[in-house]
This record gives structure tokens, C-alpha cells and sequence, in this order.
């Protein structure tokens, strides 16, 4: 059976200069030890796509597939979307109309 959880949210940068993908390792494997959590049991790994998270030899994705070579790395779709989309927008004036109307319903729906 598939579970979700959110697991924690740390401070990348409390014992760290950097928020390098080793560091992210680092940080990642202890927690998970923490809460007994095995990576071999880990099946994806779902990011917004920069480089330290999904660079293919050194990025967090290539270290955790190291250890359990079954893990799925994702670029995440709504974030890819928004990346597209910002890019658009610079040449294409109706995505930004779409966007307007996008927002303007939201604060209707959220009133």
C-alpha cells in the first residue's frame, strides 16, 4: 500500500555553509535513521529540478540511488509548469490574461 507522509523541516544551513547536495545527503540520511526510516524502502524522490537535487552523477537523486538503485527522481510537474509558463509569458501576452483570470478566480473562490 502507498503512504505519504511529511516527514520534517530543518534548517539546511544550520550546520552547513552550503546547501550542497552533499549536505542535503547528509541531512536527509540522518533524519530518516532518526525516524526509522529505511532508504531501501524509499521509491521516489520528487524536486523542483535544480541542479543540486537531479544532477545526474553528484545531485542528492544520484547519491540516494547509490545506495537503493530503485529510487525515482522527478522533476515536479506544477513546478515544471511554472517554469514554462514564466518563460512564456514574456512572449506570449495571453498567458498572461490566462494568469489574471487564474488569479482573480482563486480570490473569488477563496472569499
Amino acid at each position: 500500500m502507498l503512504h505519504t507522509d511529511f516527514l520534517f523541516v530543518e534548517n539546511v544551513l544550520k550546520d552547513s555553509d552550503s546547501a550542497n547536495a552533499e549536505t542535503l545527503f547528509t541531512l536527509l540520511s540522518n533524519k530518516m535513521a532518526e525516524l526509522t526510516i529505511e532508504i531501501n524502502k524509499v521509491s521516489s524522490l520528487v524536486s523542483d529540478g535544480a541542479s543540486v537535487m537531479l544532477r545526474s552523477r553528484t545531485g542528492l537523486a544520484a547519491q540516494l540511488k547509490e545506495i537503493n538503485s530503485r529510487i525515482i527522481s522527478i522533476h515536479c510537474i506544477c513546478h515544471r509548469l511554472a517554469l514554462a509558463c514564466v518563460d512564456t509569458a514574456k512572449d506570449v501576452e495571453y498567458i498572461g490574461t490566462v494568469e489574471d483570470l487564474l488569479r482573480q478566480l482563486w480570490k473569488y473562490l477563496e472569499n
